[in-house]
């Protein structure tokens, strides 16, 4: 199955998830390593990496991928009120960014290294949005429960 590899830490982790208590849906802007994202058939599986060792420490559904637009930053029904406030403060400076739509995320762990890309071979963790072969799906998807 494919699957999207997301970059994240865990202030932002925390902060989907508390969204997403409140709300239907979190709006979670990617650097964009995906060239044909339009593309995918949704939902997908999403991996979330944290920055320093590359482990996933969270699983995610994602129901659309959008390109990324400003006014995103302005709804708190789409983005914590931190992630606005960061926003307005330092402005995403690249180009090529994607907006995940998500409406779950779980805790799952798994080892970054045993993954592959969707060519099959072996990656560093980066700070890009890939696609990935997602491993252990069956987990995953118990991981995010109901109706995936």
């Amino acid at each position: 199955m494919i699957g999207l590899w997301i970059p994240g830490n865990f202030e932002n982790i925390i902060a989907a998830i508390e969204h997403l208590e409140r709300h239907a849906e979190v709006y979670w802007t990617v650097g964009g390593g995906i060239k044909d994202w339009s593309k995918l058939s949704t939902p997908l599986i999403g991996l979330i990496y944290l920055n320093k060792n590359g482990d996933i420490r969270c699983c995610c559904r994602i129901i659309k991928i959008l390109p990324f637009h400003p006014s995103h930053y302005s709804d708190l029904c789409k983005k914590p009120k931190k992630w606005i406030a960061e926003y307005k403060k330092e402005k995403l400076r690249k180009k090529r960014y994607l907006t995940l739509v998500i409406t779950k995320v779980k805790p799952f762990h798994y080892k970054s290294r045993k993954l592959k890309n969707i060519f099959g071979r072996s990656f560093i963790p980066g700070q890009n949005c890939i696609k990935i072969r997602i491993p252990r799906v069956v987990e995953i998807i118990k991981a995010l429960a109901s109706n995936f």
